[in-house]
């Protein structure tokens, strides 16, 4: 049977396994280092980025489902049978889509600036610039640590802005004494009234005045340079300087929050959160959307004033979802309909039953063996950098680690 032949395509309740597109970003790791081969078994092409591995339905890059021994993309299989894979309440909901995108993230060099719409202005944003917004839907999302992760989420503190600003006179130079005196003294101003007048004012000039940015850019390096005590962001600046050198984003460095997670860790952003994560690798999953607004530290389409308009300029504390990596089980519930997901470290012959509710859940085996039970006595066995959809027509299934296993469950939430 072919792909054309899905139309004739008869879902049954078993575990189907996917085949999912590797994205090859100029960020991701290489030749060595490369994690996403490591993971499913293959040799890396030499120097070739590894940055994404995509596991869902969106239409740019959709996983495949082994169905009689053929790969059939998962768009057509819920265009055929949406409520057999979906089940009923998940199928009217999303419109017959699956209404998430789970995602491997190697990251070997630092992400843009970036943060995603709401749904609202996603729309806009897709019928004023599909090439550059692909699709209408917002982008909630959750990373979580496998090894670890370095990444900057949400601006920092006002006073620590305020003290940034006293120890480089080269961010008073760029963003103007006006706007810093305004910053530094108007206390009639909300928090984050301030971080959005002082920041909109660092990317406007920046990008209005080459000759002054980079005069402020080789300031702060010179600086950087001389300092007998350097910061970590200050190290962060030196490596990025060399490969950016004029990026307006290189300033963000020093406004955004420096996060570490550990393995197990997670990190919630919601829309409108100013992120951008620097190095590590990670199980990320977000509502079934690739937009992204860009602002610093990428060579793809930038978009400031979109950038700008979206921001969430609040400068709250960084909650970090604690998952320790002994823990046997660690549920990542977070404020969206559109997907939860749990994590499980299991040791080996530990067994876990799960009740789909009538909704379909996708394993994705990040490490060791797994068996699959389903009906009286059916069972599959899954490894390393396999995943399986269990369609909702399967009502419970169990997992038993063949060896010691960590694997990451997606599903819709109640």
């Amino acid at each position: 049977m072919s792909a054309s032949g899905a139309s004739a395509i008869e879902i049954e309740p078993r575990p189907y396994r996917m085949k999912n597109p590797i994205q090859n970003y100029a960020w991701g790791t290489r030749n060595q280092d490369a994690y996403i081969p490591q993971l499913l078994g293959i040799t890396p092409e030499p120097d070739k980025p590894y940055g994404e591995l995509w596991i869902g339905a969106h239409p740019s890059a959709p996983s495949a489902l082994n169905i009689n021994g053929v790969w059939i993309p998962l768009p057509k299989v819920l265009q055929h049978s949406p409520k057999a894979i979906l089940g009923d309440r998940v199928a009217a909901k999303f419109d017959n889509r699956l209404p998430y995108l789970l995602k491997v993230l190697s990251i070997g060099e630092a992400l843009s600036i970036q943060a995603h719409p709401t749904k609202a202005q996603a729309k806009l944003l897709h019928l004023r610039d599909p090439k550059n917004y692909p699709d209408d839907n917002y982008k909630p999302e959750i990373a979580i640590a496998i090894t670890s992760l370095t990444a900057l989420v949400g601006f920092r503190p006002v006073n620590e802005i305020a003290t940034l600003m006293q120890e480089y006179q080269a961010f008073v130079d760029i963003i103007g004494t006006q706007v810093t005196d305004t910053f530094l003294g108007n206390t009639a101003l909300s928090d984050s009234d301030k971080i959005k007048i002082l920041y909109s004012a660092l990317l406007k000039n920046a990008l209005s005045d080459e000759i002054k940015l980079e005069a402020a850019l080789a300031e702060i390096e010179q600086q950087c340079l001389t300092k007998n005590n350097r910061s970590e962001q200050d190290d962060l600046f030196l490596a990025l300087r060399k490969q950016y050198r004029t990026d307006v984003g290189l300033f963000s460095l020093y406004l955004l929050n420096l996060v570490h997670l550990q393995p197990g860790e997670a990190v919630y952003l919601s829309t409108g959160i100013p992120h951008a994560y620097l190095k590590g690798n990670i199980v990320e999953c977000m509502a079934n959307s690739d937009n992204v607004v860009r602002a610093g530290l990428t060579p793809k389409f930038k978009d400031v004033p979109t950038l700008l308009d979206i921001l969430t300029f609040e400068a709250t504390p960084i909650s970090i979802i604690r998952g320790d990596s002994e823990q046997t089980e660690t549920c990542y519930t977070v404020p969206t309909d559109e997907f939860c997901l749990s994590r499980y470290q299991l040791q080996s012959d530990d067994r876990k039953i799960e009740q789909t509710a009538g909704k379909p859940h996708i394993l994705l085996i990040i490490d060791g063996e797994i068996t699959v039970q389903w009906g009286t006595d059916q069972a599959e066995t899954y490894r390393r950098g396999q995943s399986v959809l269990i369609p909702s027509l399967i009502n419970s299934y169990s997992i038993t680690a063949t060896k010691t296993a960590l694997v990451f469950k997606s599903e819709i939430p109640e």
